[in-house]
């Protein structure tokens, strides 16, 4: 779903309402607005509709690989004498919300992560020594 600033006050409710039916189902909402009161009124009436405890993650752009998918907890490794994973922002974001801000601005190798997770519903975490597949049905907000 695609929203402008126009329409956050006149179809906004409507589509915040839908999305609260199966936001992963639809997949989230490209939400064109530049930071500003309006936007927050939204996304603050998009939260309301959600069950409590529904995560909301924020993708920072300097995010790497590491955040966005997971790797190696060091210190938790270190203290079990094992290899201990640590879940990136998608499936901390499971069964929720990713925030995508500046989505144009996101690298292209980022990108194609975040389209196969969100085809996929999983992450896929190979690296560091690890190999485990975790859920992350999580619909975006960009």
């Amino acid at each position: 779903m695609s929203l402008e600033t126009p329409a956050l006050d006149d179809t906004g409710p409507l589509v915040a309402a839908l999305l609260a039916v199966d936001p992963q189902g639809l997949g989230g909402v490209v939400l064109r607005a530049p930071a500003c009161e309006q936007r927050s009124r939204w996304l603050d009436l998009l939260r309301s509709y959600q069950s409590p405890g529904t995560p909301w993650r924020r993708l920072p752009l300097h995010a790497d690989a590491g955040a966005l998918l997971g790797g190696l907890d060091l210190g938790a490794s270190l203290q079990r004498g094992q290899a201990v994973a640590q879940p990136g922002l998608l499936a901390q974001a499971h069964g929720g919300w990713l925030l995508l801000p500046m989505a144009e601005r996101t690298p292209p190798h980022m990108a194609a992560q975040l389209a196969a997770v969100l085809d996929t519903q999983q992450v896929q975490l190979q690296r560091e020594g690890l190999a485990l597949t975790l859920p992350a049905r999580v619909a975006l907000v960009h």
